[in-house]
């Protein structure tokens, strides 16, 4: 079954799981901290955002599903040592920094610690939506697609307001040079989310 499939029978699942219990929509944002690790490219975090939608869907007495449709822009920078591992082909004019922008997908299950703090985890999927490196002549560096595991914690001033700090741990590698080398996406986050309205 391919990405799409997957996705279509996730969310179906979802709402037939939560349609007779309140749900809650809002809007996030945080700063995110990331590094793409891997040979090639320079081993530092740097800052970018992300910004978006989420919902909050109770699935049992204590757990609740929260789905979330992010834009999520990432700054890269390859390292000094590029040309010696990729000599065919590499464009030596190109810019040391660039930027990446996926559009993310993490689904998560959340289970409150306490009335105030929340713990989560779960899938993140992510597309590339832009690119600006130009690494190469005539190919493109970095691979359409990338999914890993997100987790955190949340911790909830009010009802309908989170503070949260999270990790994003790529598994795929995101290189579409070659097999070569592996390229491992890194995130931290740091932001906030608020319930904008509920539906029963």
């Amino acid at each position: 079954m391919n990405l799409r499939g997957c996705l279509v029978l996730t969310f179906t699942a979802i709402y037939f799981t939560a349609t007779a219990q309140k749900k809650q929509y809002g809007l996030t944002a945080s700063l995110n901290v990331s590094n793409v690790t891997g040979n090639g490219m320079a081993a530092k975090y740097q800052s970018g955002f992300e910004a978006g939608a989420f919902a909050l869907i109770p699935v049992a007495k204590k757990l609740t599903l929260q789905p979330e449709l992010l834009f999520n822009l990432l700054k890269v920078s390859r390292s000094n040592s590029f040309p010696v591992y990729y000599v065919d082909n590499n464009n030596p004019s190109s810019s040391r920094d660039f930027n990446l922008a996926y559009l993310s997908i993490p689904i998560l299950l959340n289970y409150p610690l306490s009335a105030k703090i929340t713990i989560n985890a779960g899938p993140q999927y992510n597309l590339l939506v832009y690119s600006n490196e130009a690494l190469l002549y005539n190919k493109k560096a970095f691979k359409n697609n990338d999914a890993g595991v997100r987790a955190g914690m949340q911790f909830h001033p009010s009802p309908d307001v989170s503070l949260f700090a999270s990790y994003y741990y790529g598994i795929t590698n995101i290189n579409d040079i070659d097999n070569r080398y592996q390229w491992k996406n890194r995130q931290f986050q740091v932001g906030v989310n608020v319930a904008v309205f509920g539906v029963k």
